[in-house]
């Protein structure tokens, strides 16, 4: 049994599906049993669950197995299911839709759910998988960006090479466990959201996030580093690791330095190379036009993509997948 603060008592595994309990901190090295084997999907790790859960309606369950997860979309809020895992897949994606069909106020698909797993589904013809590509996962390989050689990095050079001739840039590891580190990264994210020009609604989610992370800041290793000009915190970027992954959590900085991102990724990256690290998941798009350019722009390596499943409309059966024996 775990206890919480409040001396609530909650379980060491997850529910059997369709029973779900909220998302809490009980729950890391239980996500761990079932993620750890798989290369890092961003959506998947406790760290960015937890950051994101900014209305804490994230719920997990088990079902056969596999970790099912009610989400709350990244933008509009609205309620969907995914899953996780390799067990019995075809019977749980069936189980798992035919609940879906019979709710009201959620997404009628299943979503997110990672390419590892969904290439051994067997799909009745009245449903559809497709790719889902504004949630695909950028991985970079830390050698090659870090490096910076070769034509097509002409374009990151140009902004990193802008910001080294106008500024001069201070590269210093934060804690996240002290109070002023927190003081310091709050007072700069005030200034942050009055540069952004996307829906307040969307700012404030990403300021949430942020601040969550401080409750889990003693429980798990991070790179945190920030730009000081002239004293002034200027950037900051946070990275969590996952075997010779490194994970971006958030990168925020002051759009009036020209080149500051590029900058702060450059001095990460090379952090990264020196102590071994060998991809980078600069997570997804999310199909913001300027961040997917941004992004491209840094050439990925690869992608961890993600599907989504929904049901055709001229369906004639409740059915989804066919059955496993």
């Amino acid at each position: 049994m775990y206890f919480g603060a409040h001396g609530e008592v909650f379980t060491v595994k997850l529910p059997s599906f369709p029973h779900l309990e909220p998302l809490r901190l009980s729950h890391q090295a239980i996500l761990a049993n079932y993620t750890s084997a798989y290369p890092p999907y961003s959506d998947y790790t406790f760290a960015s669950l937890w950051c994101w859960d900014v209305e804490r309606k994230i719920e997990l369950a088990d079902l056969y197995g596999n970790l099912v997860i009610k989400f709350s979309d990244y933008t509009t809020g609205e309620p969907f299911y995914t899953f996780y895992g390799q067990n019995q897949v075809n019977l749980a994606l069936d189980t798992l839709f035919e609940f879906i069909l019979e709710q009201k106020d959620i997404q009628q698909a299943v979503r997110l759910v990672p390419e590892h797993f969904m290439k051994s589904i067997q799909v009745l013809p009245n449903y559809e998988i497709a790719e889902d590509p504004d949630n695909h996962d950028y991985i970079y390989r830390i050698v090659e960006l870090s490096a910076l050689r070769g034509k097509k990095y002409d374009s990151f050079r140009g902004h990193l090479n802008r910001f080294l001739k106008s500024y001069h840039g201070n590269f210093k590891l934060l804690d996240l466990t002290d109070a002023h580190t927190w003081q310091t990264l709050l007072q700069f994210n005030a200034h942050w959201q009055t540069q952004k020009e996307h829906d307040e609604n969307d700012v404030s989610n990403d300021m949430t996030a942020v601040e969550r992370l401080r409750e889990i800041a003693a429980y798990q290793s991070w790179l945190a580093v920030g730009v000081y000009i002239d004293g002034i915190l200027r950037a900051y970027s946070i990275n969590e690791f996952q075997d010779d992954y490194a994970i971006c959590l958030f990168t925020h900085a002051d759009k009036d330095f020209k080149g500051i991102y590029h900058f702060i990724d450059w001095q990460v990256l090379k952090w990264l190379h020196e102590r071994g690290l060998v991809y980078w998941n600069l997570q997804q798009d999310l199909g913001i036009s300027g961040l997917r350019t941004a992004k491209q722009l840094y050439r990925p390596a690869f992608f961890l993509k993600k599907y989504t499943a929904t049901r055709k409309s001229d369906a004639v059966t409740d059915s989804f997948f066919m059955r496993s024996e």
